[in-house]
């Protein structure tokens, strides 16, 4: 195998490694939520708001703006961080715990239900999940990578 097929398939293992790991743990953020990983079905049915989404989604803008600063300071330090650690932690882990496809549909969910709680007020309720999932994503994200910046910048000084 060549050096560069096996540097391939070293980066897919770790993007498949991280992944499963953030698919079960959005998994079992949904069970814990909900009672069940079915929240589309349940939303559609029952009427529930999809809370289980949104904590994912908040939880893991959050966690990749840490990493991305994280790695950029390690950058910045010795010139060489791990791509195959970042591929398995940013864009596995955390592009496995996020879901944009689930949050689009739930909003149009929000938007289309007949169950009389959203009926009234569908056009609100998508319009706070949109909020909640767009606008509170970017902050956090933004926040995430404040709170590694300010921890290397500590740390630095500390040297």
């Amino acid at each position: 195998m060549n050096g560069k097929l096996k540097h391939l398939l070293k980066l897919s293992l770790a993007v498949m490694l991280g992944g499963a790991l953030g698919a079960l743990l959005r998994v079992l953020v949904a069970v814990l939520i909900h009672g069940d990983a079915g929240e589309i079905s349940r939303i559609e049915v029952k009427g529930y708001f999809p809370f289980a989404t949104l904590i994912v989604n908040i939880v893991g803008s959050f966690g990749l703006g840490y990493v991305v600063a994280r790695f950029a300071q390690l950058q910045l330090q010795n010139g060489s961080p791990s791509e195959t650690i970042f591929l398995c932690v940013g864009t596995g882990f955390f592009g496995a715990l996020t879901t944009f496809s689930a949050f689009v549909y739930e909003v149009k969910v929000l938007v289309t239900s007949p169950v009389p709680v959203y009926a009234e007020a569908a056009a609100l309720w998508a319009a706070l999940a949109l909020l909640a999932h767009l606008v509170g994503g970017v902050l956090v994200a933004a926040l995430g990578y404040l709170v590694a910046s300010r921890r290397f910048v500590k740390a630095s000084l500390s040297e």
